[in-house]
């Protein structure tokens, strides 16, 4: 016994799916990591986060490697900037063990927090940029060429 012939598909024939080029935005997306609850350690994760993320974007060449390489140089520069920043407010803090007041000390926390802000500001418009299929302009420390 043999079975009858399964019938044609419905419908028009369509092409297979193609998927798109990556576009660099990940690692723009994961600077986000920011917000993690527990402060400081969101900031060092997510400058980690940025730089790791950017080598599965950089091999596929073209748009995808301009903005991770450029999300790497943000992520390593503004974890540079908090591991010097918050390195050198604590460490001022356990050798003084008095200070009085909050300035000229607290001015060490409180650029740590403006640089924090700017990350926030960049790591925003990068994502934005990058899943627009745009150039993300937005420069660190050129570690990475």
């Amino acid at each position: 016994m043999t079975q009858p012939p399964y019938p044609p598909p419905s419908g028009s024939p369509e092409p297979p799916y193609r998927a798109e080029p990556p576009t660099g935005a990940l690692p723009w997306g994961l600077g986000l990591f920011v917000f993690f609850p527990i402060p400081f350690v969101g900031s060092v994760i997510a400058g980690i986060a940025m730089v790791i993320s950017s080598t599965s974007q950089i091999k596929y060449g073209g748009l995808a490697r301009e903005n991770a390489n450029r999300a790497a140089n943000w992520g390593l520069t503004y974890l540079l900037a908090t591991f010097v920043l918050v390195g050198a407010h604590f460490g001022i803090l356990f050798v003084q063990r008095e200070i009085e007041g909050f300035f000229p000390f607290g001015l060490i926390i409180l650029t740590w927090l403006a640089v924090t802000v700017l990350h926030i500001v960049f790591t925003i418009i990068g994502l934005v940029r990058a899943s627009r299929r745009q150039p993300v302009r937005i420069n660190g420390i050129p570690f990475f060429r």
